[in-house]
Parts: structure tokens; sequence; C-alpha cells
């Protein structure tokens, strides 16, 4: 039987999607870490306002190539502020 490891995710402060990503295991669990590559989490994560932050899987995917894809088309729907897509289409951090 396949399992579906991959997943694209959301992240909400106060109900607005501010980031869209792609993971595997607990990479979702970033935004309420204090170690995010997002300094607006980190931010709120520190000043104690991590409460705010909500994350939410969208979907799950057996390739990562499906996740990829599907990450690249939520991140052109909602336009996180908290995202950015390259020339080559792959999603990178605008924080």
């Amino acid at each position: 039987m396949n399992k579906q490891h991959f997943y694209v995710y959301c992240v909400s402060v106060d109900d607005i999607i501010v980031y869209i990503g792609k993971g595997t295991k607990s990479r979702y669990k970033h935004p309420t870490s204090g170690r995010s590559s997002v300094l607006e989490f980190n931010r709120m994560y520190f000043s104690n306002e991590s409460s705010k932050i909500k994350t939410e899987v969208f979907q799950w995917f057996f390739t990562d190539k499906e996740a990829i894809e599907a990450e690249t088309k939520f991140i052109d729907l909602f336009k996180p502020i908290y995202n950015q897509i390259d020339v080559e289409r792959k999603s990178i951090n605008v924080h």
C-alpha cells in the first residue's frame, strides 16, 4: 500500500493566508518553532503572539513533484505575502 508522504500546507494569521509551503513529516510546524526562515513568524513567536498563527494541511500527495506543482498553484491563487515564486517556478521565501 502506498502512503502519501508529501503535503501542501497554509499558514494563516488572523484568518488571512500569509504563507503556503510544501513539506513532509513535521515541516508544517516551523511557523511556531521560533526557527522559521520567515522572520515575521519568529518575531511573533518571541513576542508571545504565536497563538495567532494557524497552520493547516491543504492536500496530501504521493510524490514531491505533485506537491511542488500544487504548492505553485496555491501560491498563484492566494498570493500569500510571505511567499514568492522565482523564475523557475520554485517557491522561495520572501522574508
